[in-house]
């Protein structure tokens, strides 16, 4: 009787793990449908964005910015960002190119990352990668549903993400319309080498040469302001210019 019992509690457990699974696979592929379909996403892989915004400083200073962001894949990005603080303009360079990666500020000459700042940049590309959802069906990734909450009202349901050698990471995504509007992961704050738990909040979908890609986005660090952003201009491609990820 009790091998009849536990036979039974596995069975019961083993359907209910596979019910979960196939709950994230269902949900990925509703999500990547709203986002354009799977060939599309899978084939446009190089994004340039284009905007403006601004960053909240501790003490109530606002940091008004310009900025080119460039990403190929898993392991190529290039942001450009031109900013004002106290009336002074500001411009940073920063290239990340597979094990590579480099920043320049004004007119000095680039720098190579050191290993913290490069792990680091490094994990950022990953991040924005996986919210492609691209690559979500790949073996390295293991998805589970995760909690449902409330995003500007709206009801989310959560996608955790797990890859080996990187951190998790937790998309949200409309329950109506399956748009990403939010997501959730540790970052580290290389000033303080404190962990800190990001979000970003996701708004204003575009069709953008035929995906719909969220052109708002706003980041809490621990709760608080970090930044804000709108694009102005984006372009989806199957690839970029190799030359935007070479040393500057």
């Amino acid at each position: 009787m009790r091998r009849l019992v536990l036979g039974s509690v596995l069975t019961l457990l083993a359907l209910t793990a596979a019910q979960a699974q196939e709950t994230a696979a269902t949900l990925l592929d509703k999500a990547m449908q709203a986002a354009g379909g799977e060939a599309k996403l899978a084939k446009l892989q190089g994004l340039m964005l284009k905007g403006k915004g601004t960053f909240h400083e501790p003490g109530g200073q606002n940091i008004p910015f310009t900025a080119v962001w460039h990403y190929q894949g898993r392991d190529k990005y290039r942001q450009y960002m031109e900013m004002e603080v106290m009336k002074k303009k500001t411009m940073e360079l920063r290239v990340v190119n597979g094990d590579k990666g480099w920043t320049k500020d004004g007119p000095l000459e680039a720098e190579i990352m050191d290993k913290d700042e490069l792990n680091e940049e490094k994990e950022n590309v990953y991040f924005n990668w996986v919210t492609t959802l691209a690559p979500l069906k790949g073996k390295d990734f293991k998805l589970t549903k995760a909690d449902e909450i409330k995003v500007d009202g709206k009801a989310a349901i959560g996608l955790l993400i797990a890859s080996k050698g990187h951190r998790d990471v937790k998309l949200y995504f409309d329950k109506e319309t399956h748009a990403l509007v939010k997501t959730e992961r540790k970052v580290r704050d290389l000033s303080t080498r404190k962990d800190i738990l990001e979000e970003m909040y996701f708004s204003n979908v575009k069709d953008v040469d035929g995906i719909k890609l969220p052109l708002k986005y706003a980041v809490k660090w621990d709760g608080q302001p970090l930044a804000d952003a709108e694009m102005t201009e984006a372009k989806a491609t199957e690839k970029l210019d190799e030359k935007l990820f070479a040393k500057p």
